[in-house]
C-alpha cells in the first residue's frame, strides 16, 4: 500500500518587501533595508538581521557607490524651419554634457497689415472760435480709424492748451481745446488707417 508523506513546503516564495504585520513561513524570503533574507520558521513581527535564528541573511545591501559626474546641459544654436514643421532638438554634445541644438518652425505668413497715410495739419491761431478749429485733411472721411498726435514742433503750446481731436468729416479735422485758446500756430500729426482693397 502506497504511503504519503507530507515534506511541507519546498519552494522559496518570494514575499517582497518585509512587513512587520505579516507571518512568514519557513522558505519565504523577504526584502527588508536592502538586504534579502529567507524565513528558518514561522515568525511574525522580528525584524530580519543577519545573525537571528528566524532568518538567513541571503543577500546583503552593496556598499555606496562613488560619485557620478556632474552632468551639464547647455544651448546649442537656435535654427527657423519651414512653417508648419516640427520643433527639432538635437543634442550634439554627449549624455553628461549636453549640447541641446533647436530648430523652431517660423510661423505662418499673416494677413496683409492696413495702409496708412500720414499727414500734417495746421491750426492757424485765428480758427479758434468759442475753443474749437476746424482745418482740412486730404483723405480724412467721416468713418476712418485715424490717430491724431501733437507735433513735436508746436508740443509745449498744444499740451499747454490742451488741444484734442473732437471730430472728423469728409476731409476735415475738427480740434477742441480744455484751457484757453492757443494764440500761435498748433500743428497735428496724423495717420490714417486706409481700408484694403
Amino acid at each position: 500500500m502506497a504511503q504519503t508523506y507530507n515534506l511541507g513546503k519546498v519552494v522559496i516564495t518570494p514575499k517582497g518587501l518585509y512587513s512587520s504585520s505579516a507571518t512568514y513561513e519557513a522558505l519565504d524570503l523577504v526584502s527588508y533595508g536592502g538586504s534579502s533574507y529567507l524565513a528558518l520558521r514561522s515568525v511574525a513581527g522580528i525584524i530580519p538581521t543577519p545573525n537571528s535564528t528566524y532568518y538567513m541573511q541571503i543577500a546583503s545591501k552593496g556598499d555606496k557607490g562613488d560619485t557620478g559626474a556632474q552632468p551639464t546641459v547647455s544651448l546649442g544654436t537656435v535654427a527657423t524651419g519651414a512653417a508648419g514643421s516640427d520643433v527639432i532638438i538635437t543634442n550634439t554634445g554627449t549624455p553628461t554634457n549636453a549640447v541641446f541644438n533647436f530648430t523652431i518652425p517660423r510661423g505662418d505668413k499673416g494677413e496683409a497689415g492696413r495702409a496708412t497715410s500720414v499727414t500734417t495739419v495746421t491750426i492757424p491761431a485765428n480758427s479758434w472760435s468759442n475753443q474749437s478749429a476746424t482745418v482740412n485733411c486730404t483723405g480724412m472721411t467721416a468713418d476712418a480709424l485715424v490717430i491724431v498726435a501733437p507735433n513735436p514742433e508746436t508740443y509745449t503750446a498744444s499740451v499747454n492748451s490742451g488741444v484734442y481731436c473732437s471730430g472728423q468729416g469728409s476731409g476735415t479735422l475738427t480740434f477742441g481745446c480744455v484751457n484757453a485758446q492757443p494764440t500761435t500756430a498748433i500743428k497735428q500729426n496724423v495717420m490714417i488707417f486706409l481700408e484694403n482693397d
